[in-house]
């Protein structure tokens, strides 16, 4: 926004990596999670622009046009496609974007991109609104007989609530993924990290963690006791991150951590429900049951959007019921184990 500002980040990767994204749980949503959902996941992404200062939220059309306009420059100033850009933004909402600054801040980072320790420091500052400081964590690990690089950087220090909220990650990986796995890597990270957080309980318009792995240590994709291991470490990496997001809380000076122990809690639905069993279940009625015990809005509204779409199947023994939901990114992954069966929503 000023020009003496660091307020615009640059991420590019020498070769296509896949790339997957957890975003926002809000029903609002800023310009740029809607054009990410639809570039996600990839396996041919070659960058990442972030801008801080505006959110590039609740800006209609044109704020999807400028965010387009935003991945079309980065592409243009680092010769690639444009549909190999993601945009990430932060910080005012309702406002449209600087475009003649944006312009100029890409021009400039493009001519600035180096592998060293500054360059990674100012891509972190460039993503920062109200933070006091960067936040990066990074860890270097054996895998399969390669040395492995995992690095995150992120943004966030109020407006922090459970399942993510008002917060930006970026965790860049040299490690060979496909992209199934590095989904369910992604999504398993965060429910063991981001989703733990709280700052003031609220969400966001924005929210976004990006996992992109370019497989420049060499083939074949991490597979078995491998791939356990990486996602052991990009867990470390998104802990690590999401401990430093409280810790700088807008007015915060303690930082409360609680571990529990005793029963798996890294599912979406802590409650308990009634058992599921029966061929004439209403499913789609428990299902909306479920649902408010986990956000305060009604389902009802998105069913009637045709957001809800699912199927199941139960086994032979009526303990177990699979449903998918189709067209609502923000279920992958989710699971609730009750007493008397193991439901498991998946996009």
């Amino acid at each position: 926004s000023q020009a003496e500002n660091e307020d615009l980040a640059l991420i590019t990767t020498d070769r296509p990596a896949g790339v997957v994204g957890v975003y926002t749980q809000n029903l609002v949503v800023a310009a740029p999670v809607e054009l990410d959902r639809q570039r996600t996941p990839s396996d041919s992404i070659r960058a990442v622009v972030i801008n801080s200062g505006c959110a590039n939220a609740c800006t209609g059309e044109e704020g999807l046009q400028n965010a387009r306009q935003m991945a079309g420059w980065v592409s243009r100033q680092c010769n690639i496609d444009d549909k190999q850009t993601l945009v990430l933004s932060t910080g005012i909402i309702g406002e449209q974007l600087p475009m003649s600054n944006i312009q100029q801040g890409i021009c400039a980072a493009a001519g600035k991109l180096s592998r060293d320790d500054a360059s990674l420091v100012q891509a972190a500052r460039g993503m920062m609104t109200t933070d006091t400081g960067h936040k990066i964590c990074g860890r270097e690990v054996t895998i399969a007989h390669k040395t492995t690089r995992i690095t995150g950087l992120a943004k966030g220090a109020a407006m922090i609530g459970p399942n993510m909220a008002t917060m930006l990650a970026v965790v860049i990986t040299d490690a060979a993924l496909t992209v199934d796995d590095a989904q369910a890597s992604l999504v398993e990270a965060i429910a063991e990290s981001f989703n733990c957080i709280s700052v003031d309980g609220h969400m966001s318009t924005n929210d976004t963690v990006l996992l992109l792995a370019n497989g420049a240590v060499g083939p074949p994709p991490l597979t078995g006791k491998a791939l356990d291991e990486f996602r052991a470490t990009l867990v470390e990496v998104c802990e690590d991150l999401a401990q430093s997001i409280p810790a700088d809380g807008e007015g915060a000076t303690h930082l409360i951590t609680v571990d529990v122990h005793g029963r798996d809690v890294c599912n979406v639905f802590k409650h308990k429900h009634p058992a599921i069993e029966s061929d004439s279940f209403d499913w789609s009625k428990q299902l909306r049951y479920y649902y408010r015990e986990m956000e305060p809005y009604e389902l009802e509204e998105q069913a009637s959007r045709q957001f809800l779409r699912f199927q199941w199947e139960k086994d032979e023994n009526c303990k177990k019921v699979f449903i998918n939901i189709v067209d609502w990114k923000q279920f992958y992954g989710y699971e609730y184990i009750g007493n008397c069966g193991r439901l498991v929503i998946t996009q």
